[in-house]
């Protein structure tokens, strides 16, 4: 079995939100008094099990310690010292003396028991499973035994062994409402999220005062998108069991969704303060943080989590991710694969993974797609068991169904790269099917949708589901619209769930997919001896391989601002993961050249200043003056777009280049000085570019940027002319002409259909 298909140890530190502490079980103590003491020892062995019993356990601790005096190698005892040990939180030392009762009594069930107990609370959970399977093998018939297996099996990832466990101990108890939760969170995270509300809610029936069970009642309607009714319970766990760290945990989680920054800090602060080693909880601040632009906080936040917990995929990728939107992208690179080093399922690490490597100079076009194959073998290839044979009607000249799945369909470079083509389509020859993945929509979603024949919100949907919804509605062609980025799909279309796939507008790099025919590109950024980097099948556009839509809020465009102030002004608005060391060193050099030009950054994670501090210091480190480079941070974006109202000449970053951010400066009159690079990323602009008319602003070399940059800064009659001019000189080429890239696009739709049904037949 894969490390994928395992999806193995997740840990208490993560799990724990979706369990029920009460389901440990029976057995958390001995229920009597060995014969063989003392009627005094007896009576002391009796009075330490009624502390113990009523949560006193440093009174109970204390006599248990005096009774061993007198019998150190009972092994009633010695559980019971282990177990208190256990609940003070030294499940170290429990698993240590557990073990010696155990050796001494090998067929304590209860031992047994709470011995797997401490060995969860310590991620040791293969010798936990060992240890409750002992239990059970004991005494089958006890249903809390099956429970705490079901758990165990539960955070292994086990998912079907897990729930068989669970379900016999229901029908050994079927009122066994921690067992109902224990379920729930086992369909939930097998994403049968209505049966998971059902099986939770039904846990809430039989007992309404379990804060466990309405806590997993709130993840289960989280899941489903059913957000009041989430919070509602998180709510109710914690107006039961006010110290349910979980509970606010996954309250937190709930209100970023939500965008409701303040709240998920306050929530997940006070997660923290009833449990300061909630590994979890850690991360989950630090993703707070970091979307309110505090990286550095974010940063040290994720640290801790690592700190707590060295195996824990989810903190070395949320570092990751903290680190890269600093522009320090070998650092994240390395958290990334330590995200894919830990035993949990990585495929978002390992896709965050290869975005990074574009972010590298150096990295070579073959050890990134080699990469990308690796995420392939590991995640897409696996699928190959789920594809079925299509039976779509052969017809090559008949009506098409063309599905798009994307995670950006809103106010995202992929939006406004799709809205010219969703609303220039030929209703005639094709019917337009949008499965969405997003959690939330936005205003520019509205518009999108406004053009759709059909939506479907596959977000909530496991793979499964969403593949089975596509073969349903008989989609001929499916076109994957986000690549390897944040919420992809690209699993599902390892299932192959339509009989022609494509990967298209928005993508920066190769699918890997074996399943994924096609990938839609240019002559620009493909050049004709590039197709073994892809495992698709290159098709050029012949104009562009995306088409823009520029927003009807773009703010006028302004006089050119060096006839103002006597002095060029360079700017960049693409997000600081792209400018890395060898950027910013052309860019000194750029400035020293020209005396008197100024730089100007603007993205939002500049609002963070420690990581402002650290661009200015760098600058300053290169003989630039602080005070020569200007730094902005976020804005609408209607204000971000008037920033190139200061802007005479944007630069390009590289070996990433700009994507949206180039058609927005263009469209605002400012021209592009681009480097193309050696990959499909580094080569957005310069596809922009040519087909805007601006060949003479791509540079192939840093010598060629430095000098385009020196010649086009000389002339500022020219450069104002072309500011003048540029909107409209734009809006008339290719990169803005919807309906001729619609055509286009269509034409090579029908080409693949056709070759579909050649093989078909």
């Amino acid at each position: 079995m894969s490390r994928q298909q395992k999806r193995k140890a997740a840990r208490l530190a993560k799990k724990g939100a979706a369990r029920d502490s009460s389901a440990s079980g029976g057995g958390a103590h001995a229920a009597h008094v060995p014969a063989a003491f003392s009627d005094e020892v007896a009576a002391m062995l009796t009075e330490a099990i009624g502390y113990h019993s009523a949560g006193r356990l440093d009174e109970a601790e204390r006599l248990y310690q005096r009774i061993q005096k007198q019998a150190p190698d009972n092994p009633d005892v010695l559980h019971l010292l282990g177990y208190v040990a256990h609940q003070k939180g030294d499940s170290g030392r429990a698993v240590t003396l557990i073990r010696k009762s155990l050796a001494r009594q090998p067929d304590g069930v209860e031992a047994l028991n709470n011995l797997g107990l401490a060995l969860c609370a310590l991620g040791r959970l293969e010798e936990a499973e060992e240890s409750f399977r002992k239990a059970v093998g004991l005494s089958p018939d006890v249903a809390d035994l099956h429970n705490n297996l079901g758990t165990v099996l539960q955070e292994q990832g086990n998912l079907e062994e897990a729930e068989s466990a669970v379900r016999r101990a229901l029908e050994l108890n079927p009122d066994f409402a921690e067992a109902w939760s224990n379920l729930g969170g086992i369909l939930r995270e097998a994403r049968q999220y209505k049966e998971a509300a059902e099986t939770c809610a039904r846990a809430v029936e039989l007992n309404p005062s379990l804060p466990g069970a309405h806590n997993n009642l709130g993840l289960a309607f989280t899941a489903l998108g059913e957000w009041k009714k989430a919070e509602k319970h998180f709510n109710r766990a914690i107006g039961l069991n006010p110290d349910h760290a979980e509970a606010f945990n996954n309250l937190a989680g709930l209100f970023g969704r939500l965008g409701r920054l303040e709240d998920a800090e306050s929530c997940v602060r006070r997660a923290l303060e009833l449990r300061p080693d909630y590994a979890a909880a850690h991360a989950k601040l630090s993703n707070i943080l970091k979307r309110k632009g505090r990286l550095d906080e974010a940063e040290t936040a994720v640290r801790r989590a690592i700190e707590l917990n060295p195996g824990y995929a989810e903190g070395h990728n949320s570092l990751g991710m903290a680190l890269v939107v600093q522009g320090r992208a070998e650092e994240a690179a390395e958290a990334f694969r330590k995200a894919m080093a830990c035993e949990t399922e990585t495929v978002y690490a390992h896709t965050n993974l290869i975005l990074t490597l574009h972010y590298l100079p150096g990295m070579t076009q073959q050890g990134v797609y080699e990469e990308i194959r690796r995420w392939n073998a590991e995640y897409g290839a696996p699928q190959a068991e789920f594809i079925q044979p299509h039976d779509n009607p052969t017809d090559p000249d008949r009506r098409l169904k063309i599905g798009y799945v994307s995670a950006d369909m809103k106010q995202h470079p992929v939006g406004f790269f799709f809205l010219p083509v969703i609303s220039n389509v030929d209703r005639e020859q094709f019917e337009i099917f949008c499965y969405a993945n997003m959690a939330r929509e936005d205003d520019f979603t509205g518009k999108i949708r406004a053009h759709a024949d059909h939506w479907r919100d596959i977000s909530l949907m496991s793979d499964d589901e969403a593949a089975a919804t596509i073969r349903a509605d008989k989609i001929d062609i499916l076109v994957e619209l986000t690549g390897h980025a944040g919420d992809h799909r690209l699993v599902m279309f390892g299932r192959k769930p339509a009989p022609v796939q494509v990967l298209g507008g928005g993508h920066y790099c190769s699918s890997g997919l074996d399943t994924m025919d096609y990938i839609l590109s240019d002559a620009v950024e493909t050049p004709e001896d590039e197709e073994q980097w892809f495992s698709e099948t290159v098709l050029r556009m012949p104009h562009g391989y995306v088409c823009y839509g520029p927003p009807d809020y773009a703010p006028e465009i302004n006089s050119l601002p060096a006839l103002e102030k006597g002095t060029i002004t360079f700017g960049c608005c693409n997000n600081l993961a792209k400018i890395n060391d060898q950027v910013i060193s052309l860019w000194a050099e750029l400035l020293k050249t020209i005396p008197d030009s100024r730089l100007t950054l603007r993205t939002n994670t500049l609002d963070d200043e420690a990581t402002a501090q650290r661009v200015l210091d760098r600058f300053e480190e290169l003989g630039v003056a602080p005070e020569r480079v200007a730094l902005a941070g976020g804005a609408p974006h209607e204000a971000f777009m008037a920033h190139y109202h200061g802007v005479d000449i944007a630069l390009d970053p590289f070996p990433y280049s700009g994507g949206l951010t180039t058609c927005e400066a263009l469209w605002m009159g400012v021209p592009v000085l681009t480097m193309a690079g050696d990959t499909f990323a580094g080569r957005h602009s310069a596809s922009h570019l040519r087909n805007v008319g601006l060949e003479g602003w791509v540079a192939e070399t840093a010598e060629a940027y430095l000098a385009l940059a020196q010649e086009h800064s000389r002339d500022l009659k020219k450069l104002a002319e072309l500011r003048a001019s540029l909107r409209d000189q734009m809006a008339k080429s290719p990169l803005c002409d919807g309906a001729r890239y619609t055509r286009d696009l269509e034409a090579i739709y029908r080409r693949m259909w056709k070759s579909w049904c050649e093989a078909a037949s």
